[in-house]
């Protein structure tokens, strides 16, 4: 049982950057999207808006985080119990 602490520590952190990176990734795009319909922002011009901001290299980390730690996370928290 002497693994068990540090793979639960190694799991909440892996977990928190996991969530963490949403607000990275994903709160901007909704907030783009938001000022975007309350300012009367044309559909075409918000699509290619938000397809920019997710081409960008940022957003691909972002969710390559999320995914990562998100999983191993959670897996790791569960190995640890």
């Amino acid at each position: 049982m002497r693994g068990a602490p540090m793979l639960g520590t190694i799991g909440a952190v892996l977990g928190f950057a996991g969530y963490s990176s949403l607000f990275f990734g994903v709160l901007p795009s909704d907030a783009a999207a938001l000022a975007a319909a309350q300012t009367g922002v044309d559909k075409d011009t918000t699509t290619q808006i938000l397809d920019q901001m997710a081409a960008h290299p940022s957003a691909a980390i972002a969710l390559m985080l999320f995914v990562i730690g998100h999983i191993l996370g959670t897996v790791l928290l569960g190995v640890a119990l």
